[in-house]
């Protein structure tokens, strides 16, 4: 059930004229507003003081004080919409970004795959959008990629991951803020709490290219008052652990070796391993849900695993890449109080 939207101070009209009784006897109404307001009647009006999200109750009775009650969810946006933090169940959740669905697996398969086997299952709708290069351009004017009738469907969160943009010197501060604006504003359109991304970056450049990204996309956070996920902060973290191999020049080697970062993480040079999407996924779920990855424990024997996952993933080094993350990231929950 999406939540019915209003801003701060605004009358909302609120009506039961649909309910009836089925011995023929008027019905009384009580509402209950969710913010320690309530009233009678089939039609009230209501302004909310604050902005957040509240649950408004109908009940509805007969002559014979038999009762039914339903109930609906409103959000209340200030001047930009309420966090929704911590998800409610059922929530729906939209990412939007070229390494958010790569051929390792989406990261919504895993988020909605992480959901299934917590101890706090939550029932999560998760999709994902993306293509092109990666670019908030594209997103945002590329009318064949679709993203703006995407996100007018209706979203609680909606995750948006620049990518080359944000590392490209080329591309400046000014474009790349107005594309995410852009962005922004059409998840801000449903009620939508935007927030930005920060993927891991090439491993050839590691270092530079994530705390030159890391800089942007907190920047554009910032400006734009979004969310904002570091998931690639963990990446560096676990390059100190794996090193990467140089070679005379004091270039990174790729090897076999599974003790380096590549390809234990990468699938190729810019893109997750099944690992590295484990990783992100976690980064994202924890920031979301707020619950520790060290809850979960992915095990090969789950079936909602994807068969592929199950062959590639390293499992044994799953419960390391869990205490990083529950380590790297704050949940958005603690983030918004």
């Amino acid at each position: 059930m999406l939540a019915h939207l209003a801003k701060i101070g605004e009358a909302v009209q609120f009506d039961a004229a649909s309910s009836y009784c089925a011995d023929g006897s008027l019905p009384t109404c009580h509402w209950d507003f969710g913010d320690g307001q309530q009233a009678a009647g089939s039609a009230p009006r209501h302004a909310y003081g604050a902005a957040g999200n509240y649950i408004v109750t109908l009940i509805v009775a007969n002559a014979a004080a038999q009762r039914a009650q339903t109930s609906v969810s409103m959000k209340v946006n200030g001047e930009h919409p309420a966090p929704v933090f911590p998800l409610r169940k059922g929530a729906r959740v939209l990412l939007i970004g070229n390494s958010l669905i790569g051929f390792s697996g989406p990261l919504d398969e895993w988020l909605a795959f992480y959901d299934k086997i917590s101890p706090q299952p939550l029932g999560l709708h998760c999709e994902s959008r993306g293509k092109g290069l990666g670019k908030l351009v594209e997103y945002a004017t590329w009318t064949s990629l679709g993203i703006h009738e995407k996100i007018a469907q209706g979203w609680e969160v909606v995750i948006i991951q620049p990518w080359i943009d944000a590392t490209d010197p080329k591309v400046t501060d000014e474009d790349l803020l107005k594309d995410a604006k852009t962005l922004v504003d059409w998840a801000r359109e449903v009620g939508a709490y935007p927030v930005l991304y920060e993927p891991q970056f090439g491993w050839p450049n590691l270092l530079k290219e994530q705390a030159y990204g890391y800089q942007r996309i907190k920047q554009l956070a910032d400006t734009l008052d979004t969310g904002f996920i570091p998931a690639g902060q963990a990446w560096p973290l676990l390059l100190n652990d794996y090193p990467l191999k140089m070679n005379a020049s004091g270039q990174p080697v790729a090897g076999v070796d599974m003790s380096t970062l590549h390809p234990y993480m990468y699938s190729d040079f810019g893109h997750q391993s099944f690992n590295g999407s484990l990783l992100n996924s976690l980064m994202i779920w924890k920031y979301l849900t707020g619950q520790s990855p060290l809850t979960v424990k992915v095990t090969p024997d789950q079936p909602t695993l994807n068969k592929q996952a199950k062959e590639r993933i390293i499992l044994d080094r799953v419960p390391y890449l869990e205490k990083l993350v529950d380590d790297s990231i704050i949940p958005a929950s603690d983030k918004v109080r």
